[in-house]
């Protein structure tokens, strides 16, 4: 999402991201989510990144294209 500011003025923004939009089709075409380290990077451009955490999947699942989410929520607050 993009959240509009004025010089100087500071938000917190709180981003949920399911394990499903880390899914991807495997050989079998069907939607994996594999377990391990995920990087999350946020900046203007990828050369411009200026907050970077990691996520961590515990095992390996797979999900369906119908239950998938495409975008994660947020929550904004001063």
């Amino acid at each position: 999402c993009r959240i509009p500011l004025e010089a100087k003025q500071k938000k917190k923004v709180d981003f949920y991201i399911d394990p499903s939009q880390l899914a991807f089709l495997d050989e079998d075409m069907k939607w994996k989510i594999e377990a391990g380290e995920f990087d999350v990077m946020i900046g203007s451009s990828s050369e411009d990144i200026r907050l970077k955490t990691n996520v961590y999947i515990l095992e390996d699942g797979y999900t369906q294209s119908k239950n998938r989410e495409y975008y994660a929520s947020y929550k904004i607050s001063e």
